[in-house]
């Protein structure tokens, strides 16, 4: 969720004519994303072998 915060400030900022890197921005996504696929992997490691009670 901070990162997600985050990267939407730095879009603020850079579409109000802030200064920064597109490198940043490529950094911000891949972040976002590696950080997305190791708590879906870590979800469905830890919920494996458990049985799901709605």
């Amino acid at each position: 969720m901070v990162l997600i915060i985050a990267f939407i400030g730095l879009n603020i900022h850079a579409n109000s004519g802030g200064l920064y890197e597109s490198k940043t921005m490529v950094a911000m996504v891949l972040r976002i994303m590696v950080t997305l696929v190791f708590s879906a992997l870590s979800y469905f490691f830890i919920t494996k072998g458990q049985k799901h009670v709605i």
